[in-house]
């Protein structure tokens, strides 16, 4: 592919002044909450996962059963968008995903990480799903091939930098958990075989 021309290059400016400030607005907002769900990614798709095997091992026994349940949940959500709008169900998706993400992370108890991984992965699921729909109502045709890029690179780069942390974040997460040192909870977290099972329940 080649250089943009002059023409194109001013065609695109055009689009970005004569963008609606309503839908520029949504779209920066949803940059940013991507970008942080990215990370929240970044951890959930290894790190915590680790974890769940560690303290909730009948999740992980069940993951396909959960999933579908997440997927028919997210596709729920996404019903209800015309109803409800892009931008209100993009402002409470965050504080959902965040709730129940640090709910999993201060208990203990299996049922209770079950749903609460069972809402946050619907929450962040809603955000991928959501983007090409949003992109097409909001972002103008001269920009659009260029911020579906934008949401993707910014979601990625997010999303590598916590799946880089995220195992020292858990084991971290569990020590305090375990009352350990983190050298302690790392052995642990390697060879769970080790815990007596008052450690996991």
């Amino acid at each position: 592919m080649g250089a943009r021309t002059n023409k194109e290059k001013e065609e695109e400016a055009e689009a970005i002044k004569n963008w609606d400030p309503r839908y520029h607005k949504n779209v920066i907002i949803y940059l940013w909450i991507y970008g942080i769900l990215g990370a929240v990614t970044g951890i959930t798709n290894d790190a915590a996962l680790s974890y769940y095997k560690i303290v909730a091992p009948h999740l992980i026994s069940g993951l396909n059963i959960f999933n579908a349940a997440i997927a028919i949940l997210m596709s729920l959500m996404i019903a209800t968008v015309h109803k409800y709008g892009y931008r209100n169900i993009l402002l409470v998706l965050p504080p959902m995903t965040a709730i129940f993400m640090v709910l999993t992370c201060i208990t203990t108890n299996q049922l209770i990480i079950m749903i609460a991984y069972t809402i946050s992965w619907t929450a962040i699921g809603v955000y991928d799903l959501m983007y090409p729909l949003m992109w097409t109502s909001y972002v103008p045709g001269k920009i659009r091939t260029k911020m579906f890029s934008v949401v993707m690179i910014v979601n990625l780069i997010t999303q590598t930098i916590c799946t880089f942390l995220g195992g020292k974040a858990v084991v971290w997460f569990f020590s305090l958990l375990q009352g350990s040192s983190y050298h302690a909870a790392s052995i642990l977290s390697g060879r769970p075989e080790l815990m007596q099972g008052a450690g996991v329940s």
